[in-house]
């Protein structure tokens, strides 16, 4: 009797973290689509990038986009404005 209650404490702890897993999971995805959605709307030339104008406009500081613009191109691209706190700030409040 001992050995089900074990098997079922390991079922019910391996669901939960299957659980937990999956809502992690769609999360992120939801994070990372609407710092997409954020990013196209930023881009306004619809060039692919947030250009240091386009940030301005956004009332995104010029010390944050040279910290977020890895490749030091005076822009950003999607992946390094949604890696940046930047970006997750700027999904959270659109």
């Amino acid at each position: 009797m001992q050995k089900v209650s074990k098997m079922k404490e390991s079922a019910l702890l391996l669901t939960t973290l299957t659980i937990l897993v999956l809502g992690a999971a769609s999360a992120q995805a939801a994070v990372d689509a609407a710092a997409t959605e954020t990013f196209k709307q930023l881009d306004a030339d619809g060039d692919g990038y947030v250009s240091a104008a386009e940030a301005a406009k956004a009332e995104i500081t010029s010390e944050a986009l040279v910290a977020a613009d890895r490749d030091q191109d005076g822009k950003l691209n999607l992946e390094e404005f949604a890696s940046t706190s930047t970006g997750a700030k700027e999904t959270m409040h659109r």
